[in-house]
């Protein structure tokens, strides 16, 4: 780690100063590219290192607006079996409450007809289509694809693959999102999620889960918690350390402050990473902890997560045989599995992701790839989907996929003002898209098409899902404190919410900074010959555990304020972290400060 900190600074911009044939030369110096390895191997690794910076940089700066910010979603179609349209009367009167209008279809036996259909009702209503709901499971796959759809289903499209066909994938793709054409003219893409319910009592108990979150009046730590898991990387130290510093580039400043977060790495020399025996346990008491999102990084299969190999054996993340331990007792998640096939929704008994969500306890939706999926496009979405989400604050984790989609099939060398552009940076530097292209292009097989491949992740990653759920976002608090203090001196914080009720007032570690009592526990678990296990356990605690101290005060009339013993307070840069819990609402601000000695 201190030599790769040595020649590249882990933070975004230095790498943007290095060209990518530098780049990857500095990679092969420190052993990352070996020269033994079979061509197959070195591409992968190249991919997938590549990846791991596409993640870091994980911003696609190229201005779009696929969807009209202040256009209300008004017109929704319902794709739905004829049989159970009685199963969402209550989300029907739900959404209509809202001021949308449902216009309900019969699905037809192929996906052509049922989106001419679609097309036939926007047409005969004289209406725009902004939200398509396509409300059961798919047919189960079939090589021929020719078998007609059968009635308790709604058929997927099968998309040719140009790409991830040549790296293992199946020759074509399950994909909704030819559906967001409605209009077969490419003029405007509509959002789209499916519900994957089986039958129609598993339709009518998702959609009453659907109203429960959207109407929670009940704020608690689950609204501001993000959850992260990365598996294994499977390509050595080098990729091991990289893996870790891309977690921490994306803790740092990808995500608003005011939002919590934790971290797990299915790697040993991580500071992420639990007893190995326990991980799976962790993994799931995360979950049911509740979130706003819970990500997912590394290897993926159809019906499990990555294995983590220990002592000759290989230890489940997390499988579908797990799920009934899967009961949220807070905030549901929004599931995001950046890894291969965990979304193929039209799999013989499923995929894991939409088993997940139709677990009458597990997360409310999920984001996941159909088929094999590659770092750099899903480095892209990735990026797209957390600008989306925090940059562009859209309302729905619909919009959020739309507008990631848009965004990265968007061009960046464009200087017509019909086409998007690149938001500018510097004129003496290319812009980050820039610079992922240029090391994707580098690090890729001769011939391979990066424009393609972010495209054909377009088809990928489908919602499963209620496309119209609300993601809960803070208001803004108003905080009167120093911005540095003498260790020993009492610190006064006080200031003013939109709201009143219980305000937590938090000192924290930067998400930058190792806390310091995992910095000690590190060098005790390089250390120890017994009690390994344990220590490892402490670690990946102490490196979660953010909060040095913690008040708890009533912000009475909108006004709060509360002093701390800044003994003991470790010297350095930290934060101030308010969140005010109300009734109908939460606000959150976070404040730094500097302890000096």
């Amino acid at each position: 780690m201190q030599q790769l900190s040595n020649e590249i600074k882990l933070e975004r911009l230095s790498y943007v100063d290095l060209t990518s044939s530098q780049l990857f030369n500095l990679a092969t110096k420190l052993g990352y590219f070996s020269q033994t390895a079979s061509p197959a191997v070195a591409c992968c690794t190249k991919l997938y290192f590549a990846g791991l910076i596409c993640v870091l940089l994980a911003a696609p700066t190229v201005a779009v607006e696929a969807i009209n910010k202040e256009h209300p979603l008004r017109d929704i179609v319902v794709v739905v079996p004829e049989a159970w349209q009685s199963s969402l009367s209550k989300w029907e009167d739900f959404r209509r409450g809202q001021g949308h209008r449902i216009h309900v279809v019969s699905p037809a036996a192929t996906a052509e007809l049922t989106r001419e259909a679609i097309k036939n009702v926007a047409e005969q209503q004289g209406s725009q289509v902004d939200v398509i709901v396509l409300a059961a499971d798919s047919p189960d796959y079939s090589p021929n694809q020719v078998v007609p759809a059968r009635p308790d289903t709604v058929p997927t499209f099968y998309v040719d693959s140009k790409v991830v066909v040549h790296f293992g994938s199946t020759p074509t793709i399950a994909s909704d999102h030819p559906y967001s054409d409605w209009r077969q003219d490419e003029s405007h893409r509509t959002i789209v999620g499916r519900i994957p319910a089986k039958n129609a009592q598993a339709l009518k108990d998702y959609c009453d889960r659907v109203i429960q979150y959207d109407t929670a009046n009940e704020f608690n730590g689950s609204q501001r918690q993000i959850d992260i898991v990365a598996g294994v990387g499977g390509f050595g130290a080098l990729t091991d350390t990289v893996v870790e510093s891309v977690a921490r580039q994306l803790l740092s400043e990808d995500v608003p402050l005011e939002y919590q977060l934790s971290m797990m790495q299915a790697s040993p020399t991580s500071v992420y990473y639990p007893n190995p025996l326990l991980f799976s346990k962790t993994a799931i008491e995360r979950i049911n902890r509740g979130s706003l999102l819970w990500i997912y990084l590394g290897h993926g299969f159809v019906n499990t997560l990555d294995m983590i190999p220990y002592e000759g054996r290989l230890l489940p993340i997390l499988t579908d045989d797990q799920l009934p331990q899967i009961k949220v007792t807070g905030l549901p998640p929004l599931a995001v599995f950046l890894a291969c096939y965990l979304g193929a929704f039209d799999a013989k008994d499923g995929c894991l992701a939409e088993k997940m969500i139709m677990q009458p306890g597990g997360p409310i939706a999920a984001i996941a790839g159909s088929r094999v999926t590659m770092p750099y496009g899903m480095g892209i979405l990735g990026g797209g989907m957390l600008e989306a989400t925090f940059r562009d604050q859209r309302s729905t984790i619909g919009e959020i996929l739309t507008l990631a989609k848009s965004s990265s099939i968007a061009k960046i060398e464009s200087n017509s003002s019909e086409k998007p552009k690149v938001a500018p940076e510097s004129k003496s530097k290319p812009s980050r898209r820039e610079f992922l292209d240029t090391l994707a292009t580098t690090l890729s097989p001769s011939g391979h098409d990066i424009a393609l491949e972010r495209e054909e992740h377009c088809y990928l990653f489908n919602l499963l899902g209620d496309p119209l759920l609300r993601i809960s976002r803070p208001l803004d608090v108003d905080i009167k404190a120093p911005e540095s203090i003498r260790q020993g001196e009492v610190l006064v914080i006080s200031g003013t919410s939109p709201i009143a009720g219980r305000c937590d007032i938090e000192i924290v570690y930067p998400r930058k900074r190792i806390p310091d009592p995992a910095k000690k526990l590190r060098t005790a678990v390089q250390k120890a010959t017994s009690e390994k296990l344990e220590l490892q356990q402490q670690l990946f605690d102490a490196a979660n555990a953010a909060v040095i101290t913690r008040k708890n005060v009533t912000a009475i009339q909108d006004n709060f304020k509360a002093e701390f013993d800044t003994h003991g307070l470790p010297v350095g840069q930290l934060e101030l972290r308010v969140t005010v819990y109300g009734d109908n609402g939460w606000a959150a601000k976070t404040w730094p400060i500097e302890i000096k000695k």
